[in-house]
């Protein structure tokens, strides 16, 4: 779909420190952006995939280290 009466902009920082409310963005450069503000933003480096008593607080679980802690206590208690 295009239009004759907009004023389409591919401007992947979204008009930056020039923004306009006379422009609309695309949906290129609206994912553009979008994809460039979510990158990078999970720190991996302290991402762990086992606990034990050296673990710290600075640290977060994967989310299999999750699912198979959850799995154990569970099969814990079903054998009590």
């Amino acid at each position: 779909m295009t239009s004759t009466f907009l004023n389409i902009s591919t401007d992947t920082t979204l008009g930056g420190s020039s923004a306009s409310d006379s422009t609309v963005a695309s949906q290129k450069a609206i994912k553009a952006y979008a994809d460039n503000v979510v990158s990078g933003k999970q720190d991996t480096s302290n991402l762990v995939t086992s606990v034990s008593a050296s673990s710290t607080d600075a640290q977060y679980p994967s989310a299999k280290l999750f699912y198979d802690t959850c799995g154990d206590i569970e099969t814990l208690i079903n054998a009590l």
